[in-house]
């Protein structure tokens, strides 16, 4: 309703053609995720998305981005290896790992749509006896906080918060001054941190 309406509206992390959106360039944050760790020898790499819900826009971009790379990489994409069953927490993460696990061919390497999923994979294959990054690699999306904390420190796709809310500002004082909605979508560059959760395979 508020985005139909007159009303000075910008949307962070959701597109429409209707107002002024602001987000991360998540699509392009995948591709750099999943070409990084074929760098690193990786070809049989799994996807943990945010959400089952096509309307999550981050979700939904991050999921095209790894399928566009592995394209892209001359990768074949294996169904069973893109496990959802969370939304953006711990608890899903460390399911949808679960998940993976259990297939009689595991991916050497797993793209998590999120930080705090990311942190819920590696719980679940430190608890099946394994290590990361010595048996699968791990990179996640965010740069939480804690994502330099974790054992092992987090290797991670890095959104930069702060010039989402600038630019986000920036745009409603703009749509206030032209007492007019501006369909204007802005999409913020993403950057690779890299840590100790990816190791090089042969």
């Amino acid at each position: 309703e508020m985005i139909d309406s007159d009303f000075p509206i910008v949307l962070v992390d959701k597109y429409s053609n209707k107002t002024a959106s602001v987000g991360s360039n998540h699509f392009e944050g995948s591709r750099i995720a999943v070409k990084y760790l074929h760098e690193l020898g990786h070809t049989r790499i799994a996807h943990i998305p945010g959400s089952d819900d096509e309307n999550n826009w981050p979700s939904s971009e991050r999921k095209s981005g790894y399928k566009k790379a592995m394209e892209e990489l001359g990768l074949k994409i294996n169904a069973r290896y893109i496990a959802s069953s969370g939304n953006y927490d711990v608890k899903g993460g460390y399911n949808s790992m679960k998940e993976l696990l259990s297939l009689e061919r595991r991916p050497t390497a797993v793209f998590v749509a999120s930080d705090k999923m990311a942190i819920g994979a590696i719980d679940a294959i430190k608890d099946a006896g394994l290590r990361v990054p010595e048996d699968i690699s791990i990179i996640g999306f965010d740069d939480i906080e804690l994502a330099q904390y974790v054992t092992p420190k987090l290797t991670t796709i890095k959104q930069d918060g702060e010039l989402i809310g600038k630019t986000a500002i920036d745009l409603l004082v703009k749509e206030i001054d032209s007492k007019t909605k501006i369909a204007e979508n802005v999409i913020v560059p993403v950057e690779l941190i890299e840590r100790e959760s990816c190791k090089r395979i042969k």
